[in-house]
């Protein structure tokens, strides 16, 4: 879909409504690594009760019913609230990097929103999740700073993206939403270049295959280069499905990175911390810093010299959701 651009005070939302039942409950990803369970007291009460309510703008003019991304002051009426309660109405979005959904208990179903950049995401209504991208007022967070991108020419820019819907049974789901946002977030970049000769004489390689063995189910590798001649640094992830904490089982997986590779042969392999900044098992130093330069004195956390290497690895295990790293010689 493509908006823009739009006039001053204006904000579009993408909704998708549902006849799903998720009992004033939604869930959300955490930069897209955990999951987040979602929703407040608020909700429920207006799922159980009758409640009218009213938006007042600054121009303070009613709108009712209200649109979630509405920005202003939202006070709602009803028998459980206390009398003179509002809160603001944006201050209900919860940052969305790479799903939103939520389900149905009763139907075993579960509606999911896998944006294609970090959006603003809400579940106010029964069955219904938002989207939204542009806030022209601050949202009451704490940074007092508007989303709004108004282009080199201040007149707006012209947004263009897309939204993958997926409704499937809750335990399908779990598994699936997080490869599809895998496959968003970290999709190819792809380059094309002139076919005919004596261009395509130069193409030696039609088909390549980067590893020699498969990934256990839920493993990806996350970082691969040349850290230093004749070196290699390697991070694994086993990542974890898109469900709540409270929901996960522990589940282990074995690589065998000696022989992980299809191009290259590694050998002496050591883990080393997240950073790649001192062994894992090394005595960990804090930095010293000096007020004269602030910066920390040279040789306060140990070098990943190779002498420094307590054992080769041959295979590594891996729990639910774990980042290890590691370093082989080539």
């Amino acid at each position: 879909s493509s908006h823009g651009t739009l006039s001053g005070g204006h904000d579009v939302v993408t909704r998708f409504q549902s006849n799903l039942d998720n009992a004033g409950v939604f869930f959300t990803d955490s930069n897209g690594k955990l999951t987040v369970r979602r929703g407040y007291t608020l909700q429920r009460m207006l799922m159980r009760e009758e409640v009218h309510f009213r938006v007042k703008t600054k121009r303070r003019s009613s709108v009712s019913p209200r649109s979630a991304n509405s920005t202003g002051v939202w006070k709602p009426v009803g028998p459980s609230l206390p009398k003179g309660y509002a809160e603001n109405v944006e201050a209900n979005y919860y940052p969305v990097v790479s799903w939103i959904y939520l389900r149905d208990n009763a139907t075993g179903l579960q509606m999911t929103l896998l944006p294609d950049r970090p959006q603003g995401g809400t579940g106010y209504r029964t069955g219904q999740l938002e989207l939204m991208r542009r806030l022209t007022a601050s949202d009451n967070k704490g940074l007092e700073d508007p989303l709004d991108d108004r282009g080199l020419n201040k007149k707006g820019v012209v947004i263009r993206g897309r939204h993958l819907l997926h409704l499937a049974p809750i335990q399908e789901a779990a598994v699936r939403v997080r490869a599809m946002a895998n496959a968003l977030v970290l999709a190819p970049v792809l380059s094309f270049s002139d076919a005919t000769a004596p261009y395509s004489s130069d193409v030696k390689t039609r088909r390549f295959k980067g590893l020699a063995t498969y990934l256990p189910m839920g493993v990806q590798l996350l970082t691969l280069y040349q850290d230093a001649p004749g070196r290699v640094l390697m991070r694994l992830e086993h990542m974890q499905p898109a469900v709540p904490p409270d929901e996960l089982t522990a589940v282990n997986a074995t690589i065998p990175i000696h022989a992980l590779l299809s191009t290259y042969t590694m050998k002496n392999f050591r883990e080393v911390s997240l950073t790649a900044s001192r062994w894992k098992n090394s005595k960990f130093e804090p930095l010293r810093w000096t007020p004269s330069n602030r910066s920390a004195f040279p040789g306060s956390e140990p070098r990943l010299d190779r002498s420094d290497a307590k054992g080769a690895l041959a295979a590594v295990q891996l729990f639910t959701g774990e980042i290890r790293t590691f370093v082989a010689d080539l």
